[in-house]
């Protein structure tokens, strides 16, 4: 109706300068956050295990960290894409990936065992190198876009690689613990298989 102001869905917006086909594969690369979360779902359904689920929880905390640091240190982006109202630093789907990558990476290590044969060894180290490999397009798209500067990238990865770490950490020494008793719990076991939690 008229005297109504109208705003994009920014979440979804992705710019990338016309003719640019690189830019234009790398937008789909910067959209990785919003990419991988079905295949986490999916996952999650498949194995029924309660890695997933801890995964999940921790992502949902690493975003929210990210409002938090965003909202304090309050560092401009790079001029251009007036359509966002957010700060830069640090890089909200830099974060995200680094944490996912980094607990990835740090899970099959501590709890799949990748060295039990040369073929296990080297679909785990594909997988490792493939999700790092996305994490890594995704952080360089925001540069070459024009969404970040390269500072912003590389702290917003580092702030979600640590995060990783530490709630790895909690996963595993105080929550694995109890993962075989609450999913044998009757409710529980309906969406989590009790001799899956530690495969």
């Amino acid at each position: 109706m008229e005297g109504e102001i109208w705003k994009p869905l920014s979440t979804f917006f992705v710019e990338y300068r016309e003719g640019d086909l690189f830019g234009h594969l790398l937008a789909y690369f910067s959209m990785s956050p919003y990419l991988v979360a079905p295949f986490i779902l999916g996952f999650w359904l498949k194995a029924r295990d309660l890695h997933s689920p801890c995964l999940s929880v921790g992502l949902l905390f690493c975003v929210a960290t990210n409002y938090v640091l965003k909202k304090v240190l309050k560092h401009p982006r790079p001029p251009g894409h007036n359509h966002l109202k957010t700060y830069g630093m640090p890089s909200d789907h830099s974060q995200f990936m680094g944490f996912l990558a980094t607990y990835t990476c740090g899970l099959i290590l501590l709890r799949c065992r990748p060295w039990r044969t040369r073929l296990v060894l080297s679909s785990y180290a594909l997988a490792a190198a493939g999700v790092w490999a996305l994490a890594l397009l995704t952080c360089y798209s925001r540069v070459y876009l024009g969404y970040h500067y390269p500072e912003q990238v590389v702290v917003g990865c580092a702030v979600g690689a640590a995060l990783a770490v530490g709630w790895l950490i909690v996963v595993l020494t105080l929550l694995e613990p109890y993962f075989t008793a609450f999913a044998s719990l009757p409710l529980v076991n309906l969406l989590f298989d009790a001799h899956a939690v530690h495969r």
